[in-house]
C-alpha cells in the first residue's frame, strides 16, 4: 500500500518546480535537488548563505548560479563605510524581493531549509499563499 502511495507522489511530482534555500545547511538542499532531479521533478536552489565547503554540485537553476554572487557583492559594501552598508542591504532587499517574485510565477512548491524564508519576514510566505504555491518547512537540527 505504501509504495502505491509512494510511486503516485512521485507520478504527482513530475513536470513541477520546486524551489529550495534559502540556505544550503550541509549541503542538504543540493543533495534534496539531486534526488528530486532523479524523479523528473525540475529543482532550484537558491543558496543566500554561500558557504565555501560545498559538498555535491549539480545542474541547478538560475537562482543558484545568479543571487548567491550578486548578494555576496552587495554583502561586500559593507566594508564601504554606513553609505555602503546601507546601499547594500537596500539593494539585497530589492534582489530578495525580485527572487520572491520569481518563485511566486515559476514554481510549484517551495522548500524552507531550517524555516527561514527568503525575505526574513512571513511577507514572501503570505505571496506563496496567495499564488497558490505548497510550502514545505524543513527543520534542521
Amino acid at each position: 500500500m505504501r509504495s502505491k502511495q509512494a510511486s503516485d507522489s512521485l507520478r504527482a511530482l513530475r513536470d513541477k518546480r520546486v524551489l529550495i534555500g534559502p540556505n544550503d545547511t550541509a549541503s542538504l538542499a543540493t543533495r534534496m535537488a539531486n534526488a528530486l532531479a532523479e524523479q523528473g521533478v525540475r529543482t532550484y536552489v537558491l543558496n543566500l548563505t554561500p558557504h565555501h565547503y560545498l559538498a555535491g554540485e549539480s545542474e541547478l537553476g538560475k537562482a543558484r548560479a545568479i543571487a548567491p554572487r550578486l548578494i555576496r557583492w552587495l554583502r561586500n559594501l559593507s566594508e564601504h563605510g554606513v553609505l555602503g552598508r546601507t546601499l547594500g542591504r537596500c539593494l539585497s532587499t530589492v534582489l530578495r524581493f525580485g527572487i520572491v517574485l520569481w518563485a511566486a510565477l515559476r514554481v510549484d512548491a517551495v522548500i524552507l531549509i531550517a524555516n527561514r524564508s527568503i525575505l526574513g519576514a512571513a511577507a514572501d510566505l503570505r505571496l506563496f499563499r496567495l499564488a497558490g504555491i505548497r510550502i514545505v518547512r524543513l527543520f534542521v537540527g
